[in-house]
């Protein structure tokens, strides 16, 4: 049985690093492995030693390790420990000059990672594109970091960058900065997919809404609705910008008027806060940019006394689970979250493997799902 060496690896943590904890303390070990710190046969530490000792999980240490061993540079018996190989690789990612907890050249080989910054995961909507992602990233043997950047350009623009230099791809969903500015901060990372946003030159996917938004109109006006409101999300929204444009394009097609009402915060607090304004306006229907404010319409529509959808019909948009579980159940405007996401990664490991995607524009309809909350219009 090998001896536990006599000089343990330096371990430094950076936990501000974008790089995930067990990466750079696999990669410091791989540093003590290859200098000889650690030479072949040496037993490691234990798990509950690195945890005592580096303030660590147990599940943060063991994923480290695990990480080693994949790699061929450790072996691992139950009840008598892990030990440095006996042959060590001749080839590794890291040179023994790199910091373990540096840029990304410095993770152990075989690790990619890919980001995703996304503008609210507090929405179902986001988190299942969330939850896809990180799915698919692994069958496809990428590391996934998500960050929240809070519908806030600025802290978006700060997310960005300081991922950039710590992943080999981004994925940006429904980015709430500008063009310029997000063509400025991604110079130096060819290798982005955005969600629901085109810019020239940079691969994409996005939802088309104009086919949902004109489904949503001819349902409403076929019902004898002809003064419709829309409550959009944020003003920096272009999600929004292209619902607003796809109802008043559709409107002229079926002699409708359709009013915009208010840009709120893209959830429930929003919506209730946006349903007075709507009842002022005296519209008959009301489409909602998603249906975390649809919800919150509902909800202050019906405490101020009107009925949904006898007094006031009301679509929302996004399809999310809790829409077939309101009372009325919520009529919207489905968006494929699982083919968005799905497709947003493929392209990204497209792009890695060598192929030019930067001119890649996927499109996905949208599709109206009516349920109980659109009715006739009886005044």
């Amino acid at each position: 049985m090998g001896s536990l060496g006599n000089a343990l690896p330096s371990i430094e943590i950076d936990r501000t690093s974008t790089i995930p904890i067990y990466l750079q303390v696999a990669a410091a070990f791989e540093e003590a492995i290859l200098s000889g710190v650690l030479t072949p046969g040496s037993r490691l530490e234990s798990e509950n030693s690195l945890v005592s000792r580096l303030g660590l999980s147990r599940p943060t240490v063991r994923q480290g390790i695990q990480d080693l061993a994949e790699k061929g540079l450790v072996t691992r018996t139950q009840g008598v420990g892990t030990h440095v190989v006996n042959k060590v690789p001749l080839t590794s990612s890291r040179t023994t000059s790199e910091s373990a907890a540096g840029a990304k050249g410095s993770r152990p080989s075989g690790t990619e990672i890919f980001g995703f910054a996304v503008p609210d995961l507090a929405n179902p909507f986001f988190a299942e594109i969330a939850q896809v992602v990180e799915r698919r990233s692994r069958e496809l043997s990428y590391f996934l970091l998500t960050a929240d950047t809070d519908e806030d350009p600025s802290k978006e623009l700060e997310t960005i960058g300081r991922m950039k230099d710590h992943v080999d791809g981004l994925i940006i969903a429904a980015p709430r900065a500008s063009d310029e500015e997000l063509s400025q901060v991604l110079l130096g990372l060819p290798n982005v997919v955005l969600i629901n946003r085109r810019i020239d030159g940079i691969a994409s996917v996005a939802v088309d809404v104009g086919v949902g938004m004109r489904q949503s109109i001819a349902h409403l006006a076929a019902m004898g609705h002809s003064s419709i409101g829309y409550v959009g999300g944020p003003e920096q929204s272009r999600a929004g910008r292209a619902i607003a444009s796809s109802l008043h394009d559709a409107a002229k097609e079926f002699d409708s008027e359709v009013r915009e009402i208010a840009h709120v915060q893209a959830n429930h607090t929003g919506g209730f806060a946006a349903a007075d304004l709507v009842i002022a306006s005296g519209v008959t229907a009301v489409v909602a940019h998603n249906d975390l404010i649809a919800f919150g319409l509902i909800s202050r529509l019906v405490q101020r006394g009107l009925r949904v959808p006898e007094d006031i019909s009301v679509v929302g948009c996004d399809n999310i689970p809790f829409s077939q579980m309101l009372t009325p159940t919520l009529t919207s405007v489905a968006m494929d979250r699982q083919r968005l996401g799905k497709a947003a990664v493929d392209i990204l490991a497209r792009k890695l493997e060598g192929e030019d995607t930067s001119k890649v524009q996927l499109t996905i309809p949208s599709q109206l799902i009516v349920r109980n909350s659109t009715s006739v219009f009886l005044r």
